[in-house]
């Protein structure tokens, strides 16, 4: 017998994995601006990884949407929030050794 997980719980690891990819996305990309014959290069906020960390940690609507996913998802929020600091402090020990990229944790 074959076990399939809903669409609907596909879905809410989609969205919340796609919330941890882009908070571990840079804080700043670059934008090529078009004028005719001429291109520049801008250097924008990231805003992928603003709503990211909305949606990770902020209270209020971001709060209710985030609990929204995980009830979906069937996952306790208990959970994401230790996977979350696991990342951190995985990230910032990278930091103190000179290390710029972050591993995969969730």
């Amino acid at each position: 017998m074959e076990i399939t997980t809903p669409p609907e719980k596909r879905l809410a690891y989609a969205v919340i994995a796609q919330a941890v990819i882009d908070l571990k996305s840079p804080e700043y990309v670059w934008m090529v601006k078009t004028s005719g014959k001429l291109r520049k290069k801008i250097k924008c906020r990231n805003k992928n990884k603003e709503e990211a960390k909305y949606f990770l940690f902020k209270q209020g609507a971001w709060a209710k949407a985030r609990r929204f996913w995980l009830e979906v998802a069937e996952l306790e929020p208990e959970w994401l929030a230790r996977k979350l600091k696991e990342m951190r402090s995985k990230q910032d020990g990278r930091r103190i050794h000179g290390e710029k990229s972050v591993s995969k944790t969730i």
